[in-house]
């Protein structure tokens, strides 16, 4: 029996029992940047265009106000990457809006101009500042990189 236990510990590495194991739990994070927009942001009926230059490469997305019925996207991009928020399919249409914009993969500059009726809402250069967290603990994976940016000035 004590050969047997010699031999576990050097299978072991010499240690019978791993000093501090480490626990991680399975919080996910997605890395990229986050333009943000007031929940209270009024956004008029009509239709939109949201132009971005995402690290010099063109993208568009369209959408227009009243939302389309729940389920049905209402924006629409001609590349990946861009995700817009829908808020209020299942609300009147006035109280349809378009919420958070996420842009995937962490770019360093983003140009962004959002015009409604072909009238600017926004224009403006984003160079982010990321920050990366483990949000299940410090030796856990996934590491995520991300930034937020607010996309309208405040009132």
């Amino acid at each position: 029996m004590r050969a047997l236990f010699v031999g576990f510990l050097l299978l072991c590495g010499g240690q019978a029992f791993a000093a501090d194991p480490v626990a991680c739990t399975e919080i996910g994070c997605v890395d990229g940047l986050v333009l943000n927009v007031a929940p209270d942001y009024h956004w008029a009926p009509g239709d939109y265009v949201f132009a971005f230059k995402i690290d010099g490469q063109p993208q568009t997305c369209r959408g227009s106000l009243p939302l389309k019925p729940c389920g049905e996207p209402s924006v629409i991009c001609d590349g990946s990457g861009v995700m817009i928020t829908e808020s209020g399919c299942a609300l009147p249409p006035d109280a349809h809006g378009f919420g958070t914009i996420t842009l995937a993969n962490g770019p360093a500059q983003v140009d962004v101009t959002i015009t409604h009726n072909g009238q600017t809402l926004v224009q403006k250069t984003i160079t982010p500042t990321y920050k990366t967290s483990r949000p299940n603990g410090p030796q856990c994976e996934p590491q995520c990189r991300q930034a937020s940016v607010e996309l309208f000035a405040a009132p």
